[in-house]
């Protein structure tokens, strides 16, 4: 499905309208998890979070204004997992950057229409990978060899990487509106936002848990799929984390589907990151401008609320 940019424009100022209300409606308190280790200020819409074990940085991407414009203002922050050493605008002059994945020094940067590729050691970009017809490149996942999947938001569409080019590799409806990507062995993991978006960014049809072969692009619905307008998803072992930007809740999901909600944070919960050395989620409140961490026990995540509240 392709959508006229009127109306894409349309639905983000809606979005952009609801955030507000979001925000305000976040002044509410929300009992602090026991499982909090972090919180880490400073940001502008922060959207994604990558977690470089090896270099102990975490890395930051950063909208700061419209959604869907090419203004050249969107950046990347770097900063250590302790909230020491932010460098707030560390790689600037992106667009509407939202998801990130990390592959040896390379970091991967879903910026609006183009895929971007900064050298971690040297802090620039390396390479650029611009898409004529995307509407709002967003999550990423990187194969075990190295392939590069992106998803296209609006434009129900995951990208491949291949010879220098980022070309579509599947294109359906049956995508509805793909959001975060994680790779789990032969499988593509796709959570969706939904169909029929209203004026407050809710659907009339909430998104759910699609799996992808990455052998032969066959599409089918994870078992039992929960519904609800997701984000973020990362891989913790034999079951994911996956984030509800609407409604702020992080849930865990098993492979038959089994749902349980592990944290519930204020509305705007993106793109997660995930450690798995230290056993951290990194979660971008996109709506109040930081990066929380919470310690996550994917062993206690059976049947166990983690986060309480």
């Amino acid at each position: 499905m392709r959508l006229h940019k009127k109306f894409v424009i349309s639905v983000l100022g809606a979005a952009i309208s609801w955030a507000g209300y979001a925000q305000a409606d976040a002044a509410k308190p929300i009992s602090k998890p026991e499982n909090l280790v972090a919180t880490i200020e400073g940001f502008a819409q922060p959207e994604s979070v990558e977690a470089d074990v090896s270099r102990n940085y975490l890395y930051v991407s950063n909208i700061a204004g419209h959604p869907l414009e090419e203004d050249g203002i969107g950046y990347i922050s770097r900063v250590r997992p302790d909230g020491s050493g932010l460098e707030v605008k560390w790689v600037e002059g992106l667009h509407a950057p939202k998801g990130l994945a990390l592959d040896g020094k390379r970091l991967y940067v879903a910026d609006l229409k183009e895929l971007v590729v900064i050298d971690v050691e040297k802090g620039k970009v390396i390479a650029r990978y611009p898409v004529a017809d995307a509407k709002m490149l967003n999550g990423i996942a990187i194969s075990p060899e190295g392939q590069v999947y992106v998803s296209d938001f609006f434009g129900n569409t995951l990208y491949q990487l291949t010879d220098g080019e980022l070309t579509p590799w599947i294109q359906s409806s049956q995508l509805d509106t793909p959001n975060g990507l994680s790779i789990s062995g032969d499988q593509l993991t796709v959570v969706t936002w939904g169909s029929d978006i209203q004026e407050d960014f809710s659907t009339k049809s909430p998104g759910h848990i699609l799996q992808v072969s990455l052998k032969n692009g066959k599409l089918g619905t994870l078992t039992n799929t929960p519904r609800g307008n997701w984000d973020g998803v990362v891989d913790v072992g034999g079951q994911w984390l996956v984030s509800n930007w609407l409604s702020g809740e992080v849930v865990s999901v098993g492979v038959n589907g089994e749902t349980d909600k592990v944290l519930q944070l204020n509305p705007g919960s993106a793109d997660l990151g995930w450690n798995s050395e230290s056993g951290i989620l990194w979660v971008p409140e996109m709506q109040l401008g930081r990066v929380t961490g919470y310690r996550i026990d994917p062993l206690a995540l059976d049947g166990t609320r983690v986060g309480k509240n």
